[in-house]
């Protein structure tokens, strides 16, 4: 599962080529985590609108067979 991907890559990688076309979707969210990496340590910010509690990110997914549970 890939959570999030930079834009500039996105449109790069064959896998991602079919869910940009045809497989888009709005993800509800009350916030995210970035994180920044400071020498060893990765310290988390939680990224949120202000006066909203909920917001919309765009979003895309795709589905594949899982070929010995042959299950979605």
């Amino acid at each position: 599962m890939t959570l999030n991907v930079r834009a500039d890559i996105l449109f790069q990688k064959p896998s991602f080529w079919e869910p940009i076309q045809s497989k888009r979707c709005l993800v509800p969210s009350t916030g995210y985590f970035e994180w920044r990496h400071e020498g060893n340590k990765k310290i988390p910010y939680y990224i949120f609108l202000k006066d909203e509690e909920i917001f919309s990110m765009a979003g895309i997914y795709d589905e594949w067979l899982d070929k010995t549970t042959e299950k979605i």
